[in-house]
């Protein structure tokens, strides 16, 4: 049995949600009658409205505040058609998300957007697309929209199983701070404080966790940093800029054999140097602005930077490739650079988003054989880059009252080169065509098709 507290301390005033104002659809006819003030960024799909399919969950700001959530993935734990299956290494060593029972590694097939930025990591040698859900800071997090499959024109690269899209909160006012404990040493701290302006708002955050884990040297410590600061520069015309920090660093018991699984043993470790950190920071810069009575456009620019190594022992029953019994490393290093920007044109039935988007990003990944964190020999070592990009429309027309068609499309292109150490560099490029349709039928008063 576990015991848990929560002490909330509130200084100031409280927190002030702005109106959502992601898609110029959510004003409708208000925008040929008065100005608008723009008071978000967000390059990626308008947020999901109640006439969306069954497809789409939006997750609201009063349920993220309600979730007792112990890490990030407990945040979507509750929402239907999601499962998450912890991996059990450490905060940066993601974990499984499975979509409608499609389950993919280190959860690479899910895409994870925050405020317009990706977070999926390409040229990883450990798992493509590797999905590290540690970046996101859940007391700032605002709403979450989830899509289920590849149902969305305006994502590409990873979402096959689906999409989460994460804003964040862009003002408050005053300060908030969180408190907590549990058992097996778990306590946790966080202090989140903003401002609100006419002109300019701005929230900020700290956030750490220790934890001495329920096997032995399962312990894991985590520390956050979130910042996002908004400004007005015209009536209808604002400039946005964030930062998410993590680092994080644990120790792993090992996987435990089938046969003491089934008998129990679980306070035995495999080997009492296995572990690992990983550091990760993403800066972006993202302007909107509202053109005329019907176009909203917007635009952002990010940048990302991560290292993490990691040392593990696997079973010698182990699967393929993995049971070999002795100590592995494997360590990454990155960075990258990316651009999205897309214009939306809203009419009275119909609305219509273009949009392009790049992405650069390097890694250098090694693979050793190691002996109590000792280089014995390597397995991999090799220097891996990609730079994508991708055109996108996406299009949704109201025919009459019950009848909604949407459609559009994407075209992805992908170049890859992967440089082995003291080896010829091996290039392959491919392009992608994904067309999109969708009907949506209402049954008055009785459901949705």
């Amino acid at each position: 049995m576990s015991f848990r507290f929560t002490l909330l301390l509130i200084l100031g005033l409280p927190v002030t949600l702005s109106a959502q104002q992601d898609s110029l659809h959510q004003h409708g006819d208000s925008l040929n009658r008065r100005p608008i003030e723009v008071q978000e960024i967000t390059v990626t799909a308008t947020r999901a409205r109640r006439e969306e399919p069954t497809s789409v969950v939006s997750v609201s700001p009063s349920v993220i505040q309600q979730t007792h959530a112990l890490d990030t993935y407990d945040l979507l734990r509750l929402t239907t058609g999601i499962e998450v299956h912890d991996q059990g290494q450490g905060p940066g060593f993601a974990s499984d998300a499975s979509v409608r029972g499609f389950s993919s590694d280190h959860s690479t097939d899910l895409a994870l957007w925050i405020d317009g930025v990706p977070i999926n990591e390409p040229v990883n040698g450990h798992s493509e697309g590797y999905n590290d859900w540690s970046l996101l800071f859940p007391q700032a997090v605002r709403s979450i929209d989830v899509y289920k499959g590849p149902t969305s024109a305006l994502y590409g690269n990873f979402a096959l199983a689906g999409v989460v899209n994460v804003r964040t909160l862009e003002r408050m006012s005053g300060t908030q701070a969180w408190a907590s404990g549990g058992a097996y040493g778990r306590a946790e701290g966080t202090l989140l404080s903003g401002f609100d302006h006419q002109n300019s708002s701005g929230v900020f955050g700290l956030r750490g966790i220790r934890e001495d884990g329920w096997r032995p040297n399962s312990d894991y410590r985590l520390g956050q940093g979130h910042g996002r600061v908004v400004r007005n520069l015209t009536p209808l015309t604002t400039l946005d800029a964030g930062v998410e920090l993590y680092v994080a660093d644990w120790n792993s018991p090992g996987f435990l054999t089938l046969d003491q699984f089934d008998r129990g043993v679980f306070d035995t470790v495999a080997n009492g140097t296995d572990g690992g950190f990983k550091r990760h920071a993403q800066e972006r810069m993202s302007l909107r602005s509202v053109i005329g009575s019907s176009l909203l456009w917007r635009s952002t620019v990010y940048a990302t930077q991560g290292r993490w190594q990691l040392f593990l022992t696997t079973p010698p029953e182990g699967g393929s490739g993995e049971g070999t019994g002795s100590q592995t490393e494997e360590e990454d290093r990155r960075y990258g650079f990316g651009a999205t920007s897309a214009l939306t044109w809203a009419g009275e039935r119909s609305e219509l988003t273009v949009g392009m988007e790049s992405r650069w990003d390097h890694s250098a990944y090694e693979n050793w054989f190691t002996s109590n964190r000792s280089r014995d020999s390597s397995q991999t070592l090799l220097a891996a880059r990609q730079l994508s990009g991708a055109l996108f429309l996406q299009s949704t027309t109201d025919l009459g009252h019950h009848l909604r068609l949407s459609a559009g499309g994407r075209y992805d292109l992908l170049g890859t080169s992967v440089t082995p150490e003291g080896g010829a560099s091996i290039s392959e490029s491919k392009g992608v065509l994904t067309p999109k349709l969708g009907v949506l039928y209402h049954v008055r008063r009785l459901a949705d098709v």
